[in-house]
């Protein structure tokens, strides 16, 4: 080592803990999908009488009723322990020829989000007492009337009794399932890179280097699920009874003290706590679920992606400094392995030895390996049972050339090759193969739609390792302007030619799919003469953008002295997509605008913003022909971001030099995010759409630096 060189090594680790519980309770106006826009839920009479009252909402007509349900089987309650471990090793040298720089990387992160012994159920599931399977009948008014989308006021009756039904007591709902849930996920990284740099003149240098990183995941969780079955002595044996002893009013298990309303109203809440301890008192009403040998194999995957690079690029300056050149090219290669799921609903079925057609009994149905229902989801479900592999490379050259006019003013052009590489979980996602069931076909005679009556076609959900990365060829061009009268400004065009890029897309299966993914040759002619589907993501074609920016900042020094250091500044982008599949082409929001007023003093700053973003196309609706989905979901569905305006505010004051006050207050007015679901033809009233809640928060912290 000498006085050019430096070696350096640094170790962080930092642990996160938290937690996280969650209240929910659901009113819906259908049920099984039923829906009718006219009649009340649960209601026949509705229609005649002339529909509904103005500005109210209804459900499906009979038979499905409207549902009221506490809770939900998802992961509402757990504690969450994030440990992570990061080691970098650094080495440099400067010379007036030379430099060279090289590091290594390791880091560490396992992620336990658990509810294991903590005292509490992960979650748990309770629906209204409605004696009839038709429902309840409810009505919604006010729907779209001021900032929600929601029903300002509800009427839910019993369908028999016609009583009104109250959904914010938990005394109404009898429970249904609890749940416990472990989980576990890890992630290893190692790195490494050498850049060295030859310096020939103050003109001209040459630029070197490789990379190598690989990535390791390693992830499981186990959902564990028990249905309350709950004490014999509420209820007979029979279906009523058995709803009888799953009521909530016959335990302690409500919690008045959890302070979460609805829609401003006072709710008495079902408690994860209580629930848990009537577990521990009496074990007996609650029956564990065989699903937790079907999670234990979907949710456990583990994968290795491995990246090699290596670039040659040069730095040229000519003309006194005024010509920045800079290019190269860089070669990249990428290998991914991934293990997951292998769901196989063919795997319960005895076969012929010699031909491999599932045997069948003397009523023609299937002949199972065993009744064992147990037994029959060990052989379904295998864990980390299916392995995908990809690999790709690529030579990726780019060109940035910079001429300066003056100090003032300086041209920019660029040319880049880049490469998208898609997520892990389109190319390692398992395989799901459906029973082996015959698509429905009309008697003869019937008055019924072919295309209504096959829709049984089944649905092969695939990760899809021939999956390509897309590539970009991007142009760009801008002109910039420094230190004008304490004014930046730019502006650019550009244009993006993309290659392959890729969507989520369901299509009617054939040989050569079916024999890739391993089905066996007997299944295959069952599934192509039976309308088999698969659903994966494909690379879909190519499209071209094409953009203009605009940004500007200026500082106010006509203000008064203790103002001029107010810096106002905006931004605005513009594109357009053409192309052979442009229609396809999701992701990019046409229009965007964002602009602020900087104030920034030696101790003291805020920073105001506001952030405008167009509708935007989000993503297609993948729907395979002959389908159920289809018969509701036209072709070319897509779904579709509003557009939204943003507000907020940064401020930070320095408390000394090594602590700092800062808060940042995001969407200041806590607008909401829409997200609608049309095809082309969609009229208006038919459209459907989402409203995502996106609240205004203020995070408040001190930094420290030492």
């Amino acid at each position: 080592m000498s006085r050019n060189d430096t070696l350096s090594f640094t170790v962080q680790t930092r642990q996160v803990t938290s937690d996280r519980a969650t209240s929910r309770l659901t009113t819906r106006f259908h049920y099984n999908m039923q829906y009718d826009p006219v009649g009340d839920a649960g209601s026949t009479s509705t229609k005649e009488a002339g529909g509904p009252l103005p500005g109210s909402t209804t459900g499906a007509t009979e038979p499905g009723g409207g549902t009221i349900e506490m809770g939900g089987n998802a992961a509402l309650n757990y504690s969450e322990v994030t440990d992570s471990t990061h080691m970098t090793l650094r080495y440099r040298h400067r010379s007036s020829k030379w430099q060279i720089d090289a590091q290594a990387v390791y880091s560490s992160a396992e992620r336990v989000r658990s509810s294991m012994n903590e005292g509490y159920f992960n979650g748990y599931y309770a629906l209204g007492n409605q004696s009839t399977t038709r429902g309840y009948d409810m009505k919604g008014y006010d729907i779209n009337v001021g900032d929600s989308i929601l029903p300002n006021s509800y009427v839910i009756k019993n369908s028999d009794t016609g009583e009104t039904v109250d959904r914010y007591d938990g005394d109404t709902y009898y429970l249904q399932s609890v749940r416990e849930e472990d989980g576990k996920y890890k992630t290893d990284m190692y790195s490494g890179r050498v850049d060295v740099t030859r310096v020939f003149n103050h003109r001209f240098s040459l630029k070197a280097g490789g990379a190598f990183s690989r990535l390791k995941k390693d992830d499981w969780r186990l959902p564990i699920n028990y249905t309350f079955v709950g004490d014999e002595q509420y209820g007979a044996d029979t279906a009523a009874g058995r709803i009888e002893r799953k009521m909530v009013r016959h335990y302690d298990i409500l919690d008045e003290s959890i302070d979460v309303d609805s829609n401003g109203n006072a709710v008495r809440w079902i408690s994860p706590v209580k629930l848990y301890q009537l577990f521990l008192s009496n074990p007996e009403y609650f029956q564990q679920n065989t699903s937790t040998i079907q999670y234990k194999a979907e949710y456990s995957k583990k994968m290795i992606e491995d990246i090699s690079s290596a670039y040659l690029r040069f730095d040229l300056n000519l003309f006194s400094n005024r010509m920045h050149i800079i290019g190269g090219v860089r070669y990249e290669r990428t290998d991914l392995e991934g293990w997951s799921v292998k769901i196989d609903h063919t795997a319960k079925y005895h076969r012929d030895p010699e031909t491999g057609q599932p045997l069948r009994n003397p009523d023609d149905s299937l002949q199972l390996i065993t009744t064992d229902t147990v037994e029959q989801t060990r052989l379904i479900y295998k864990a980390r049972a299916f392995y995908e592999g990809q690999n790709y490379d690529g030579f990726y050259p780019s060109l940035n050339i910079n001429y300066a006019f003056t100090d003032n003013l300086v041209l920019r052009a660029a040319y880049a090759r880049t490469i998208g590489r898609p997520d892990v979980r389109y190319v390692v996602d398992g395989i799901r193969v459906p029973e082996l069931t015959a698509k429905e076909v009309p008697d003869p005679g019937s008055e019924e739609d072919d295309d209504e009556t096959n829709t049984a076609a089944r649905v092969i959900r695939v990760g899809n390792p021939g999956l390509k990365p897309w590539t970009a060829d991007s142009f760009h061009l801008s002109l910039d302007s420094y230190h004008l009268k304490g004014g930046f400004g730019s502006i650019g065009v550009y244009r993006k030619n993309v290659t392959n890029f890729f969507a989520d897309r369901a299509f009617t299966a054939n040989r050569q799919d079916l024999e890739y993914y391993g089905i066996s040759d007997a299944d295959i002619d069952f599934m192509i003469e039976n309308d088999y589907a698969i659903r994966r993501w494909v690379n879909v074609g190519d499209a071209h953008l094409t953009g203009l920016e605009i940004s500007y900042r200026q500082d106010l020094f006509f203000l008064p002295s203790w103002l001029q250091k107010i810096q106002v500044w905006a931004n605005y982008t513009h594109l357009k997509v053409g192309g052979p599949n442009a229609e396809e082409f999701t992701g990019f929001t046409p229009d965007a605008l964002s602009c602020g007023i900087n104030y920034i003093r030696p101790r003291f700053s805020i920073r105001l913003t506001c952030a405008y973003q167009a509708e935007t196309k989000s993503k297609e609706v993948p729907v395979a022909e002959g389908t159920q989905a289809a018969r509701f979901t036209p072709q070319d569905t897509y779904e579709y971001q509003a557009s939204s305006i943003r507000y907020g505010i940064t401020a930070e004051y320095s408390l000394s030099r090594a602590f700092t006050l800062y808060m940042n207050w995001n969407n200041i007015f806590g607008k909401d995010t829409y997200v609608y679901r049309r095809a082309a033809d969609t009229p208006a009233y038919a459209q459907n759409y989402q409203r995502y809640i996106v609240p205004s928060y203020i995070m408040i912290g001190v930094k420290g630096r030492f």
